[in-house]
């Protein structure tokens, strides 16, 4: 019996069988980890793909047809069997706050959140008597309408050869155009992504190139009116088309250049989008006319001129104008997502008007001085719905701040503020009378005016126009009533008031030209005295991305 025992524990036949029985269950538990933990990381990576998916799809629906939305996308992408909750609320954009937070239901809907689960059949690990495993996913969804809207674009409402007298000095040479042409202008749109391809290819760029790469390349004005106009024609808009060439023809023989991102503001999201990739942000319209002032305000900028006008009844009409940049640096034609934003131009003018004064044969001198700070217009929000009836977009509106005065002031034109406070002007300087008179008058709006575009208003080229509350019905008519004259006669410089009601009087006739001639002056910035023009031309509600 000894003997039999020795020999079994000495001896080694069948060793690596009873060690392999013994380890069986370790492997059989390292496989089930394995090959389980894999099978369930792949199940789950497939369920997120399709909750994302899910996600962006019903976030872009009405919240009655979301949850079908999500059924069949998920059914589609294999996880018919999930079952899941849909929430719809509000995602905020700050960055500084957690992503559970940025997610709530306070305010307009504008997003989604869905949470989806399964249970996956193991493969090893049903040996130890687990036969499935739970998996989960989560996705938020947000919705990104672009808004395509412009500010400014006040050229067809003001007199073709006033434009003209003013554009030509400015960026040398006008356009030629008639009232027809503008109001035909006013109706014309592109679509960004043809646009910009066009304009790619005609500056040298590849079709692949990103939009970004597109909009910092310079053009010479005629080369990217003659783009717009392609795009016109292509379009089937013969007249848009027409016009467009007819103004690029004009501006061909100067060498006017721009850079398209200095007139086009694009949101970030849609700025490093390929052209050559289809993007629904990017087939939003763009208003040509708003382009077109665009260009010709952004080439005028910085550039002091001296512009004359020929008027019935004035002896001489000039004006000295400067064109600023905007405050903070936004565009006046936009296309993007909430809170984008488009201000126009800063803009410093002195208009002399010289006729009769109605004393004693005398000549009437009245030099006016402008000083309008740019309008601005904010999307504050953009509401999507598959009724086109019930699509809106809300812009927060601020005409700029104007001053307008009847006086002479010495700073250089560049130094002109909306505080300053110019000297009396010497209106009459005749031998037997003098006049002397001085007025001041500021628009300003604290606060801006939300305007709404509704269902056929957004596209359509309706333009809505939001004035100071403070405006009268004629600025400088009110100017020029309100001025404070005082009248000498004489060698001695007697007081004389009763010549003060002529001079009056010839200054209430000069009310309607100069009004005409700041009209001129102010479309080239894109603003009005005390106004602003708003249009929406494009709201594209298929875009959106996961977030949080």
């Amino acid at each position: 019996m000894t003997a039999a025992l020795r020999r079994f524990t000495v001896a080694r036949n069948g060793s690596a069988l009873v060690g392999f029985a013994l380890a069986l269950p370790v492997l059989l538990g390292a496989a089930a980890f394995g090959v389980d933990t894999g099978v369930l990381f792949l199940e789950r990576r497939a369920l997120q793909k399709a909750v994302d998916a899910a996600a962006l799809a019903a976030v872009l629906q009405p919240s009655g047809e979301a949850p079908g939305v999500v059924r069949r996308v998920m059914a589609a992408n294999g996880a018919a069997d999930a079952a899941f909750e849909l929430r719809f609320g509000r995602w905020e954009g700050d960055r500084g706050r957690d992503p559970d937070a940025r997610f709530g239901h306070a305010g307009e809907v504008n997003a989604v959140s869905l949470e989806a689960s399964r249970r996956v059949p193991t493969l090893f690990a049903r040996i130890f008597g687990q036969l499935e495993k739970p998996i989960g996913a989560r996705a938020r969804a947000v919705a990104l309408p672009a808004v395509s809207f412009a500010l400014g674009s006040r050229l067809a409402s003001v007199d073709p050869p006033l434009a003209d007298a003013v554009l030509e000095p400015l960026v040398g040479s006008g356009l030629g155009l008639t009232v027809m042409d503008y109001r035909d202008l006013a109706r014309s749109t592109v679509r960004t992504d043809g646009f910009l391809r066009m304009l790619a290819g005609a500056t040298g760029l590849p079709s692949s190139s990103r939009a970004r790469e597109v909009l910092a390349r310079p053009v010479s004005l005629s080369v990217m009116l003659s783009v717009a106009a392609g795009e016109l024609a292509r379009d089937g808009d013969r007249a848009g088309a027409a016009t467009m060439r007819k103004a690029s023809r004009h501006v061909a023989d100067g060498a006017a250049t721009v850079v398209p991102a200095d007139l086009l503001g694009l949101d970030p999201d849609f700025a490093d989008l390929r052209l050559d990739y289809p993007n629904r942000a990017l087939a939003a319209r763009l208003s040509v006319l708003s382009l077109l002032s665009a260009a010709l305000t952004e080439r005028g900028i910085g550039n002091a001129a001296t512009a004359r006008f020929g008027l019935p009844g004035i002896a001489e009409a000039k004006a000295l104008l400067l064109l600023g940049e905007a405050e903070s640096g936004a565009r006046a034609l936009s296309l993007g997502g909430a809170a984008a934003s488009a201000e126009t131009a800063q803009l410093k003018a002195r208009l002399l008007l010289t006729a009769g004064a109605g004393v004693a044969g005398a000549t009437l001198d009245v030099p006016v001085e402008l000083v309008a700070a740019g309008a601005r217009a904010e999307v504050v929000a953009a509401t999507c719905s598959a009724d086109p009836a019930k699509r809106e977009v809300k812009l927060a509106v601020q005409p700029g701040v104007v001053r307008l005065s009847l006086g002479n002031s010495s700073p250089t034109l560049g130094e002109l503020s909306i505080t300053g406070k110019p000297l009396p002007a010497r209106l009459v300087d005749a031998p037997l009378v003098t006049v002397e008179g001085s007025a001041t008058a500021t628009l300003r709006q604290t606060a801006p005016t939300v305007v709404s575009f509704r269902g056929a208003e957004i596209g359509s080229g309706a333009t809505k126009t939001v004035r100071t509350r403070t405006l009268a019905s004629s600025l400088v008519a009110g100017l020029f009533d309100d001025a404070d004259l005082h009248v000498r006669a004489g060698a001695l410089g007697l007081a004389f008031p009763l010549a003060a009601a002529p001079v009056r009087a010839a200054l209430a006739t000069l009310a309607e030209p100069t009004d005409e001639v700041l009209d001129a002056l102010l479309a080239v910035a894109g603003i009005g005295l005390g106004e602003a023009d708003v249009r929406v031309d494009d709201l594209v509600c298929s875009n959106a991305r996961i977030v949080g």
